[in-house]
């Protein structure tokens, strides 16, 4: 049986950290999650831009996030949907009346969805219990754990929150446009899951090393934890199951400790530099100008015809 982590709340998180012992696995709400001590992928995707981007980062619930909390809550069942979280009858996040709603909800510790929000984390999780399989690993696992460690190489605290841990599996849950492997394929790199998977099993293994405030079912796994991905198809809510593989895993690694030792030079010297101030050459790329016929990439001619007169019989 699984060990039962400590719960905290954004204090106790800080206080932890100020201390130097929020390390291991604890369970937190998302809100106190992203905007407690630590860096996340998040932090590190934003870091990939430029060091500017992280600096100005103001954390907010995004419907992908609200979403995907919320399935993993129905997939435990309908009493823990209803502690966790609460349905609005706002239905934009905008709104000052959300925002109202929402405080007054997380101080009783539970987040706030919209009607849209809520339909779509039903609608997910309908999809999800269709598919004895997935629905098996899914309420199976161990979900919503917040893991925190040092990186040894910076020195730098980190954080993961993993949708699911599975056995030796690292499980999230991604919805797309197109759940198919050849455009699926493309969204690992352009939304950085790759990165994603890398950083959480650091995280995993590196809780795993530790070996306390840890579940003891993490500990043997080691280097054989997998990043696996449940992609649900928006509009017609079919799942696909990938597993990511290791060369993918290994770049997503090599691209966290980029990230980090770039933010270890930002953290040490105080610059947090953006986008480079000097005009920078600038062109379509091919694809573009492929789409265009030759008559406009040749651009105006030399000799610019005189239709001054355009009646003019000359």
């Amino acid at each position: 049986m699984d060990f039962e982590p400590q719960k905290i709340n954004l204090e106790q998180a800080r206080s932890l950290a100020d201390q130097g012992v929020l390390l291991g696995e604890y369970e937190i709400s998302n809100e106190d999650y992203h905007e407690g001590p630590g860096y996340s992928n998040s932090d590190l995707k934003l870091i990939n831009k430029t060091p500017a981007h992280l600096k100005l980062k103001q954390f907010k619930i995004t419907e992908a996030l609200a979403v995907g909390a919320a399935t993993h809550a129905l997939i435990e069942g309908g009493l823990v949907f209803a502690e966790k979280f609460h349905q609005s009858e706002w239905k934009t996040r905008n709104s000052q009346k959300f925002r109202d709603e929402a405080a007054e909800m997380r101080e009783i510790g539970k987040t706030l969805v919209t009607p849209n929000e809520g339909n779509k984390a039903h609608a997910a999780y309908s999809a999800i219990k269709s598919n004895h399989r997935i629905f098996r690993i899914l309420s199976g696992g161990v979900k919503e754990r917040a893991i925190y460690w040092v990186d040894e190489r910076t020195g730098i605290l980190c954080k993961v929150k993993l949708d699911t841990r599975y056995q030796s599996a690292i499980i999230e849950l991604k919805t797309c446009e197109d759940a198919g492997p050849i455009k699926f394929r493309g969204q690992v790199y352009n939304y950085e899951y790759f990165q994603q998977g890398g950083f959480y099993r650091m995280g995993c293994i590196a809780a795993a090393k530790l070996g306390i405030n840890v579940s003891p079912n993490l500990v043997p796994y080691r280097r054989r934890m997998k990043f696996k991905i449940i992609a649900i198809e928006k509009g017609v809510n079919l799942p696909a199951m990938y597993d990511v593989g290791e060369r993918t895993l290994k770049a997503g690694e090599g691209s966290a400790h980029k990230a980090l030792r770039r933010l270890r030079e930002c953290l040490d010297t105080n610059k947090w530099p953006g986008y480079p101030q000097i005009w920078q050459p600038l062109d379509m790329d091919e694809w573009a100008f492929k789409k265009l016929t030759p008559e406009i990439i040749e651009g105006s001619p030399d000799e610019v015809p005189d239709i001054s007169n355009p009646w003019s019989e000359d």
